[in-house]
């Protein structure tokens, strides 16, 4: 590889990691401003100028073979906005999903053309800690009958998805690794233990359940003795199951234990205090009887905040995409998911039982939020794509073209091809010699003689 190639990649390579880093970190820190939130739109469209400079410059870039499906949905999305009888409320819905969609389609690119998986591993990082130090400073930024903080972020449910995404990417294993560091189970473990504390979210009990089952099976895995690993699962299964059993008749009313937020809100729904749930199930009984209705297409996208007499998204992501999309969105958007568990059901790779753990935790919280509109689980779906692919070599299309090196740009513009002998700069007989694409340009203008007499002389 030439010296002008080595120096474009570290160009490249440089500005990808900066900018995804800045992308993933960016939304901890202003997602709670809605002028600062616009930063990451911004960077990620800076990152889509990149890769497509990259491209130019490279003649190199990695298509995922599975990026038909959020592009689909994407386009289902549109459809749905034109459709709906209330424009600017779709529009408001709409914008939100598609500028989702947008950045992580550029970074499930920058993950094949560049991006280091180390990058978005200290980006989730340094994200859950800005978010961490927040909760801990302001820990009753929101008192609604439990005290509950969100961080850095106005509401402390997408507080603790943010932090359940991160821990799942610190626990996620690296491409091409076999092993995962029980170092990074732990802090994983740290990451959704803080974010039952602090948010108060239910939410959280998901991604508990999800992730000890990930871990115990990555530890069987990466065990010797996988017998007795075996016995010590099916152990652990059987005490979660009899804590189920008793839960109705739990004595959870100590201090240490009542106090955090996430408990005190189900001990409030075990006994009837909780009106939030009976709130949300009516939510989605009108979100069904609004699909049934409309069950192929829909009202159209967000509608159902203002055909519902909530005044707000259904908090569901099933009836959500069933009311306002019908069962063609609904189809849409779950086909990816669905597409990312059949690719890695084989569990031959640890990144395979992450990409299942990641659609397990994306298919469970959606019973109680409407992930379309959350980027960190975009960020998510697109990670657990990208491991599923790192594994098998040919699911993804490789775009090429003439590489344009960019001291020669000027040279190899279509703009001045065919009429190199009226181009100012000189040009050496050694370049044409060793550059056998600019030689068939100059042969037959007179150039060519008039550069052989030049190196004679």
């Amino acid at each position: 590889m030439s010296k002008s190639r080595h120096s474009e990649n570290g160009f490249y390579g440089v500005m990808i990691n900066v900018l995804s880093f800045v992308y993933l970190t960016g939304y901890a820190l202003f997602e709670s401003s809605p002028t600062l939130s616009r930063l990451s739109l911004i960077t990620a469209l800076a990152l889509w100028c990149v890769l497509a400079l990259r491209f130019v410059h490279t003649g190199r870039l990695v298509i995922p073979r599975l990026l038909w499906a959020p592009l689909g949905f994407g386009v289902v999305v549109v459809a749905s906005i034109l459709w709906a009888p209330y424009l600017p409320l779709a529009w408001t819905y709409g914008s939100i999903t598609l500028s989702a969609i947008f950045g992580a389609i550029a970074l499930w690119l920058a993950l094949h053309n560049g991006l280091s998986y180390r990058t978005i591993f200290w980006a989730a990082l340094a994200g859950s800690a800005m978010v961490i130090v927040a909760a801990i400073q302001n820990p009753e930024q929101m008192v609604d009958v439990v005290a509950r903080s969100g961080g850095t972020f106005s509401n402390p449910n997408l507080a603790a998805v943010y932090l359940a995404s991160c821990a799942f990417i610190v626990a996620s294993p690296p491409p091409k690794s076999v092993r995962v560091s029980v170092f990074n189970i732990a802090l994983a473990a740290g990451l959704i233990g803080t974010a039952i504390i602090f948010t108060g979210s239910r939410k959280t009990l998901f991604a508990v359940a999800i992730f000890a089952v990930y871990a115990i099976v990555v530890l069987i895995r990466q065990s010797r003795r996988r017998y007795l690993a075996g016995m010590l699962l099916l152990g652990g299964l059987v005490l979660i199951i009899a804590a189920v059993l008793v839960w109705p008749s739990a004595n959870l009313s100590s201090e240490s234990v009542s106090g955090v937020g996430t408990i005190q809100r189900m001990l409030m729904l075990r006994e009837g205090g909780e009106h939030s749930s009976d709130i949300r199930h009516a939510m989605i009984a009108t979100g069904i009887d609004l699909w049934l209705k409309k069950p192929w297409f829909g009202y159209g996208f967000g509608q159902y905040a203002r055909i519902a007499p909530y005044g707000t998204y259904s908090h569901c992501n099933y009836t959500e995409l069933l009311s306002n999309t019908g069962l063609l969105g609904t189809l849409a958007y779950y086909l990816f998911p669905l597409m990312i568990g059949v690719y890695a059901i084989k569990l031959k790779r640890p990144q395979h039982v992450a990409a299942l753990a990641i659609v397990g935790l994306s298919l469970l919280t959606d019973l109680a939020s409407v992930s379309i509109l959350a980027r960190p689980n975009w960020n998510m779906l697109v990670l657990a794509a990208f491991f599923v692919e790192s594994s098998r070599p040919n699911v993804f299309l490789m775009l090429r073209r003439k590489a344009i090196p960019l001291n020669d740009l000027w040279l190899n513009s279509r703009m001045i091809r065919g009429a190199i002998k009226r181009v100012r700069q000189p040009v050496e007989l050694a370049d044409v010699r060793g550059n056998p694409e600019l030689r068939r340009r100059v042969v037959g203008t007179g150039s060519l003689r008039r550069l052989r007499r030049r190196g004679d002389e």
